[in-house]
């Protein structure tokens, strides 16, 4: 029989805590891409509850200040892993659809797909309401509203 003093458990937990990786892996970024497209003449785009149009595909997408490079970075730095999660083993992927205004702020902010778990669609929210200013969507050269969607994975190895 083995007997475990409260001094060992602390050596495991610091032991695991060292071996614990906390990966934050950035899914693709729906909208990003900063290519000038020919002008369309039926953009896809849907009214929200101001009147306002939000569009699917504007001519030239969003941009995060530092491009795709600059959003993987800000997430990776910002969120912070629930530890209640973390000790619920809870995994998963949240994808958060947002509206870039006309003025580059992020506006409603909320979850297209959930992991299922709270903390960690919760932490996303967070993490997406947080955002600096981006650089506008643009149709027919004037700054539009563009909805867009990023998948943030939550992965303990």
């Amino acid at each position: 029989m083995v007997i475990y003093t409260f001094a060992h458990f602390i050596r495991i937990y610091k032991t695991m805590k060292k071996i614990m990786k906390l990966f934050l892996v950035v899914g693709i970024f729906s909208c990003s891409i900063n290519k000038q497209l020919p002008p369309k003449e039926n953009s896809e785009f849907k009214v929200d509850k101001d009147g306002d149009e939000i569009y699917i595909v504007p001519d030239i997408l969003p941009v995060f200040p530092g491009g795709d490079i600059g959003l993987r970075q800000y997430i990776v730095t910002s969120v912070r892993y629930p530890i209640e999660a973390q000790k619920k083993v809870q995994q998963g992927r949240v994808y958060v659809q947002f509206v870039v205004s006309k003025d580059g702020n992020v506006i409603e902010v909320g979850v297209a797909i959930g992991t299922g778990f709270k903390l960690l669609d919760e932490e996303a929210l967070r993490v997406v309401k947080g955002m600096p200013l981006w650089t506008s969507g643009k149709l027919k050269g004037k700054d539009v509203n563009c909805r867009c969607t990023v998948p943030i994975n939550f992965v303990l190895e």
